[in-house]
């Protein structure tokens, strides 16, 4: 920028500006500063805006959360201490509260963290109570970020389902429980919340509708498919196994229907979407001698029930192999398409 504003409402050129003055934006009128470099003439740049630094922000919002914890469970009558030391494993607790002669360790966690460190804590806490909650901050619960928020803080309990709690001290007033969570074929994590610090008594947990096996959700699903290898949003980790059915004389969009089944998982440990890591899985049981028991491990324990209960596969000398005919693959999508009412009630059993 040239010109600026003076104090007194004059424009004024860098050129002939002098350091010491005050200058403002004739546009937005906001403080601008006189710029100079060695090699470039004087100019005038707005000056940024002091914006709270994240650590102080996650600072803050740590040390509210802790006080409202505090606060609720001192209404409920119960002991309650925030930041309290365990000396025999060197810990310090977010919020520990007692009750019924047991103690409970509750951690706020809003900075960065890995799964290790999170296991290494957890295991510490254990040495001292029986009961360790992890609540993630934000940062912590993006859209994008929900698996690795599972492999961190996600629990399993049979009334929830798998589950993990969640909370933005600085936005709500409680936190949320997030549950009946599951991942989609294409690697979409799904779940139901509802928020947290209510009487027990209150809390109605829904059950989440078994997502239905019908034709117009498995075209979705072949189109989909589609759109990661051929159209807008080519994904290079479909082109990959796109490249091991070639090998095997198969069509990545022709991919057995019994992918498809379930269409929801719990498998939060896998990076790959669970229909390419199903997919990697029948390929594998095409050898000749099949493979050993070790194969479950590579995919959702969903579809491996699935194969095993329903006779897709058989295990004979501690090796996995198929069951009498191999699954049905299709030269292309639009062939897979057309076969689908004849494999619908298949898929079903």
């Amino acid at each position: 920028m040239k010109v600026a504003l003076t104090e007194t409402g004059k424009l004024v050129k860098a050129a002939t500006a002098i350091a010491k003055g005050r200058y403002y934006c004739p546009q937005c009128h906001r403080p601008l500063r006189l710029c100079a470099g060695r090699y470039r003439n004087k100019y005038f740049a707005h000056v940024a805006e002091n914006k709270p630094k994240l650590g102080s922000e996650e600072s803050r919002r740590h040390k509210i959360g802790k006080t409202r914890l505090r606060d609720y469970f001192m209404k409920l009558g119960l002991e309650v201490q925030t930041e309290y030391y365990f000396p025999s494993i060197k810990r310090r607790g977010d919020v520990v509260v007692r009750a019924h002669g047991e103690i409970y360790v509750i951690e706020y966690q809003c900075s960065p963290i890995t799964v290790s460190e999170i296991r290494q804590r957890t295991y510490d806490y254990q040495q001292v109570s029986k009961h360790v909650y992890w609540i993630a901050g934000p940062q912590h619960c993006k859209e994008k970020g929900l698996l690795a928020t599972m492999q961190k803080f996600g629990r399993y309990a049979t009334r929830y389902g798998w589950w993990f709690l969640a909370w933005d001290a600085l936005a709500d007033n409680t936190p949320w429980l997030f549950y009946q969570v599951y991942r989609q074929l294409f690697g979409k994590i799904t779940y139901l919340k509802q928020p947290l610090l209510v009487n027990d008594s209150k809390i109605s947990i829904q059950t989440k509708p078994d997502s239905l096996t019908n034709s117009t959700n498995l075209i979705r699903e072949v189109r989909q498919l589609e759109r990661h290898v051929l159209g807008t949003k080519i994904d290079q980790r479909y082109l990959k196994v796109q490249q091991l059915c070639y090998e095997k004389g198969h069509s990545l969009l022709g991919c057995p229907w019994v992918v498809h089944v379930p269409q929801n998982c719990t498998d939060f440990w896998h990076l790959s979407p669970p229909i390419l890591n199903r997919i990697c899985i029948l390929l594998m049981l095409e050898e000749p001698n099949g493979v050993n028991g070790w194969i479950s491990e590579e995919v959702d324990q969903e579809f491996w029930n699935y194969l095993v209960n329903h006779h897709w596969i058989v295990k004979r000398e501690q090796r996995w192999q198929f069951r009498g005919e191999a699954v049905t693959w299709f030269p292309d999508a639009s062939t897979k398409m057309n076969a689908l009412k004849g494999n619908l009630n298949e898929l079903r059993k």
